[in-house]
């Protein structure tokens, strides 16, 4: 390894940052951590350093290095922000909100200081918390579609509904090819029983991202698939990625390509997906398993003779039709 005798700081900030751009991260930490400069021009290169091991995937020497300068110039927001939402990217939320509510004390005209704290509380699931900063990051920069998606999530899980609905809208109107508005205005669509709108918005999601399993899962019970509907080859393309989804996306990719299947005519392939939904279902919810045994016991041991005995004088002698309202099926 090459050694730096120069005793210059500015030369040894311009030599960590060399070795970083080459992709040799662990000899400019070396370096740094040997090097004797102001907690100025420290704070400036470890940030400098984060952001390359951050390029480079690596979140954890990223943090460590973000927190050293923080903990040489803790009076400047970018440094706040950047650690703010690093922590919470590994669930460190505690950390996290402190640092972003430093970061938007620190840039209160910082629209993206807002936005950060805002996924922080929707993280921690206070939702009122997280409104009030999406919308102060609104206010600075009203464009930011992703913004108006998060808040309009948010204010969905506060039951704002209509909030939410023209929150999507606006997502949708400032970034057009943000599939997960698209979805969540769907989402939102179906619950009002606005299908055909419903309908329209998870095949927008569908088209911008092909792979979306959350708008597949949406739409599948609002479509009659065909044999050779393009959405099918787009899910069985996805069972070998399933591995990278999350537990709850599992079991809706599973039940989704289920029913496609189904539809399809392809009932052995059907059966098989939804044989993995349920296991899966059950693996997340143990409590929930179904024992048909159990429940014929509990039948013949509940409604015996005496039961009915008991019961004799209940109900009504007269001939008049009774009508029950309830779901499709029941």
């Amino acid at each position: 390894m090459k050694t730096f005798l120069d005793n210059n700081p500015a030369k040894k900030i311009n030599d960590v940052l060399n070795l970083a751009r080459a992709g040799n991260l662990k000899e400019a930490e070396l370096l740094l951590l040997n090097m004797d400069a102001s907690p100025k021009d420290l704070s400036t290169i470890w940030h400098e350093l984060g952001l390359f091991y951050l390029t480079h995937n690596n979140l954890s020497k990223a943090i460590e290095c973000i927190a050293r300068a923080v903990q040489f110039a803790p009076l400047i927001p970018l440094y706040q922000k950047n650690f703010c939402e690093m922590l919470r990217r590994v669930g460190n939320l505690e950390g996290a909100m402190k640092a972003g509510i430093a970061a938007t004390q620190l840039a209160s005209k910082d629209p993206d200081a807002f936005y950060n704290l805002g996924l922080v509380y929707a993280d921690l699931k206070d939702y009122k918390k997280a409104i009030l900063n999406y919308r102060k990051s609104l206010r600075l920069n009203a464009g930011n579609g992703f913004a108006w998606n998060n808040l309009g999530s948010a204010l969905e899980n506060e039951q704002d509904m209509e909030g939410a609905s023209k929150a999507y809208l606006n997502a949708i109107k400032y970034t057009p090819n943000n599939a997960e508005a698209h979805n969540n205005l769907g989402k939102i669509h179906m619950d009002s029983g606005k299908i055909e709108d419903a309908r329209k918005s998870f095949e927008m999601a569908i088209q911008l991202a092909p792979h979306f399993m959350d708008a597949h899962f949406n739409i599948s019970n609002l479509k009659k698939y065909s044999r050779d509907d393009p959405h099918i080859a787009y899910m069985l393309s996805a069972l070998k990625q399933q591995e990278n989804f999350s537990d709850e996306l599992k079991i809706r990719y599973n039940f989704a390509l289920a029913k496609a299947l189904e539809d399809a005519g392809r009932y052995d392939e059907s059966f098989a997906a939804y044989g993995r939904g349920n296991a899966l279902w059950l693996n997340k919810n143990p409590t929930g398993q179904f024992d048909v045994n159990k429940l014929a016991d509990g039948i013949i041991a509940t409604f015996t003779k005496e039961f009915f005995e008991q019961r004799k004088t209940w109900g009504s002698e007269k001939d008049a039709p009774i009508f029950i309202l309830g779901m499709p099926r029941s």
